[in-house]
């Protein structure tokens, strides 16, 4: 609806071969469904019908058998007791959309790829100096892939291993958030085709297609930002959740962050405002190392936790100054830095 190309605020609605063709695109991702259940298809053609109020005449009119009749430059749409007039241009002037066309690169189960972009996509950075920290990294390795979003204060890594044989070694490309929030949003309990081209990713689903153009740039070498950890701790995700969030309390946008000073079998949490008021929570954990104190900003380590499904998370240290590591389900890392004390 933002677009500086009023046309593609439309949707463009095409009936042949009893069934309804749904195109919708804002420049950047581009979507197709087909439609051929309770269809009937009185004559064949297309229009391009306002997206937005068509939307909301659908959302009111509720459950119901409706035909759409296109009459010069209007659509009908027409029921029992209703009828709403909408203006129509000309469908000539719309963008034209790729098809999927060939073998796909992969194929994945639907739900699987939805979690993997769920674990990944909240640490995307929305920086337009740094536009390739604004997607999620797709990188093959050997058979399978890893899927990775950072904006360089936390990173998550999903690793991936696919059932066949296939090679993805040539994958490396950056898949744009919108795209990625776009297709979190539809994508449904069945095998997903994966197409990936030169400057294009394009997923298919039954009789959804969605695509979208690559994200242009480097993206940072992730695999150098992940330390090997000699200290080690366990603690159960909802009391450590739980904790975080009284301690918060008395967070600030001064003073957004608390410290973990981490104790044999003891994880004490501390906060503190400017107002001299302060929290102090402790908690039991399976810990046998040396004393280690850091300070994290409460809400990065929350979004890691809260994208973990095992009861009980595995904390890996090395020292004040390195990344803590969020390790819980399988073939999953969360990793967020320390806030240093300003010298």
């Amino acid at each position: 609806s933002k677009s500086t190309m009023p046309i593609i605020r439309n949707l463009k609605i095409q009936a042949k071969d009893n069934e309804l063709i749904i195109f919708a695109t804002d420049s950047e991702v581009e979507l197709t469904i087909k439609i051929k259940n309770n269809i009937t298809v009185l004559s064949e053609g297309e229009i391009l019908i306002d997206g937005s109020k068509f939307r909301t005449i659908l959302q009111e009119i509720g459950e119901g058998d409706y035909e759409l009749i296109k009459e010069g430059n209007s659509v009908n749409i027409t029921g029992v007791g209703i009828e709403f007039s909408i203006n129509s241009v000309r469908s000539d002037e719309y963008p034209l959309f790729d098809s999927f066309e060939g073998e796909p690169t992969f194929e994945i189960p639907g739900l699987s790829l939805k979690m993997m972009l769920e674990k990944t996509v909240f640490a995307t950075r929305d920086e337009p100096s740094r536009y390739q920290m604004n997607g999620v990294l797709l990188k093959g390795d050997g058979n399978g892939f890893d899927v990775v979003a950072t904006d360089t204060k936390r990173l998550a890594l999903v690793s991936r291993k696919l059932d066949s044989s296939v090679n993805v070694d040539d994958i490396n490309c950056i898949l744009s958030t919108k795209f990625v929030t776009t297709l979190m949003k539809i994508i449904s309990d069945t095998p997903a085709q994966v197409k990936i081209e030169s400057n294009r990713i394009k997923v298919k689903s039954l009789e959804l297609t969605i695509s979208s153009k690559l994200v242009n740039g480097i993206f940072p070498d992730y695999k150098k930002a992940i330390p090997v950890c000699d200290l080690e701790v366990k603690v159960n995700k909802n009391e450590l959740l739980s904790a975080i969030r009284k301690t918060t309390i008395f967070t600030s946008e001064i003073t957004k962050s608390i410290r973990f000073s981490f104790q044999k079998n003891l994880l004490l949490l501390h906060s503190s405002m400017p107002e001299s008021v302060e929290a102090h929570i402790s908690l039991a954990v399976e810990y046998s190392g040396d004393p280690i104190e850091m300070n994290f900003n409460p809400a990065f380590v929350q979004d890691g936790l809260k994208a973990i499904n095992n009861e009980t998370i595995v904390i890996e240290l090395k020292d004040p100054k390195r990344p803590a590591i969020l390790k819980g389900d399988a073939d999953y890392l969360y990793l967020v830095m320390p806030v240093l004390a300003r010298e």
